[in-house]
């Protein structure tokens, strides 16, 4: 194509290379976090993470649609081993307590649940964004992870309706803390190294770990 100009026939024509620019288009990205669309979506931790030993720490980046059946973690083979948040209360197998304040909805929001991290004492801590929501002594439970966003002991199935990222799982205490897990789920369902935990998502747009 040539420059804006005029012909010898006195009409004006322009270059359409000129005037355009041609850009290549990218499909979009995947979303930027685990998206639990509380119908069938679900990771499964391949391997499972180890159990967690007491002292421990979960947290995680939550964005939460609903009350109820927000199931953060289980296993698929332990009635007792799942962490919930539901109808205002923090869920840790057969427990649970009241949390004030509670969780926020359709808000990204930071959670925090300890066993013995801070405080000794038998204690579960929760805190929403910094602040302690509520507290209980009781008994250290069972603690092996499967499976993200879905509670599946007993059958059938009942799957969180929330967003997450960020979820680490920690042992040994603040002076001496032990990575169990730590995956972003930014880019895909990988844990970071060298924990080579890998993740496979089940109906929803991120990748599982290749």
């Amino acid at each position: 194509f040539g420059a804006f100009g005029w012909t010898n026939n006195n009409s004006y024509v322009a270059s359409v290379g000129s005037c355009y620019e041609f850009i290549k288009v990218s499909p979009p990205p995947p979303d930027e976090f685990a998206n639990f669309n509380g119908t069938d979506a679900y990771i499964q931790l391949l391997p499972g993470t180890d159990q967690l030993s007491e002292p421990w720490k979960i947290e995680a980046d939550l964005f939460i649609r609903e009350l109820n059946n927000n199931y953060i973690c289980s296993n698929t083979g332990n009635a007792n081993s799942y962490l919930a948040l539901r109808d205002n209360h923090l869920y840790w197998g057969n427990n649970r307590f009241p949390l004030s304040p509670t969780y926020p909805l359709n808000q990204w929001f930071h959670l925090k649940v300890t066993f013995d991290w801070d405080f000794a004492g038998n204690f579960v801590r929760c805190w929403i964004d910094g602040g302690i929501a509520g507290f209980e002594q009781q008994p250290n439970l069972s603690k092996s992870f499967n499976r993200l966003g879905v509670y599946t002991f007993p059958v059938p199935n009942r799957f969180g309706d929330f967003d997450m990222k960020n979820l680490t799982m920690m042992e040994g205490g603040p002076s001496s803390p032990i990575v169990r897990l730590d995956m972003p789920m930014e880019i895909n369902a990988c844990s970071l190294d060298p924990l080579l935990i890998k993740g496979t998502t089940f109906n929803m747009s991120l990748p599982s770990c290749p």
